[in-house]
């Protein structure tokens, strides 16, 4: 599957590391695109808090653009299991994170799951959402922590299977306190991590410290 224009700049951006910048003629020649349709998509990133203008409050000098500090991470091979950053996402109370995931995911910068109830309707449930790196999972029984159990079990799957050789660094975006215990369980294993976000905000500042 291509991937979409938003992925393709983040990666090619990551790539440059946390302090180059590049011009959005530069950027457009590159990934092969009209100028037009960058300069765009540059915007509703910088709308997003994922890019940063560089220059802009120059007199006649272009404007170049970076990636901004949250996501100034090392890219990460497209192998799936060399990603240890990865995303947890309650549907049910955090869902404002999702959709500012995925262009990240598909970057390579990290996985994400996110987990639904049966009667959960909203973005990545319908339509399905379908992007790389990212799973959405739906509850199918009516049992009101169906979701929880299905997030839990994943946690401690991936804990145990083969995956990168530092370990994992799980945040799982939520407001459920009764998913407190799971960080001692993970991290009773010593070569994980994990930590709890609420909202977009905090996860943002919690994927600034995981370089």
């Amino acid at each position: 599957m291509a991937r979409s224009l938003d992925s393709l700049v983040l990666n090619y951006l990551s790539k440059l590391g946390g302090h180059e910048t590049i011009a959005a003629t530069e950027l457009a020649s590159s990934l092969g695109v009209s100028a037009f349709s960058l300069a765009l998509m540059l915007e509703d990133l910088h709308d997003r808090g994922l890019v940063n203008r560089i220059n802009e409050q120059i007199p006649g000098v272009p404007v170049r653009w970076r990636l901004t500090a949250p996501i100034m991470m090392p890219a990460s091979s497209s192998n799936e299991s060399s990603i240890r950053i990865v995303v947890l996402v309650d549907l049910g109370n955090t869902h404002d994170c999702l959709a500012k995931l995925v262009p990240l995911a598909e970057a390579g910068v990290l996985k994400v799951r996110a987990y639904a109830d049966c009667k959960y309707s909203g973005f990545g449930v319908r339509p399905p959402l379908v992007a790389t790196n990212c799973t959405v999972v739906q509850a199918d029984g009516t049992d009101r922590n169906a979701a929880d159990v299905e997030l839990i079990w994943d946690v401690a799957r991936m804990c145990f299977a083969p995956g990168p050789t530092e370990g994992y660094i799980f945040i799982v975006a939520t407001k459920d306190l009764g998913f407190l215990h799971l960080k001692r369980c993970v991290e009773t294993l010593k070569r994980h991590s994990l930590r709890f976000v609420s909202n977009w905000s905090t996860l943002e500042a919690a994927l600034s410290t995981v370089a």
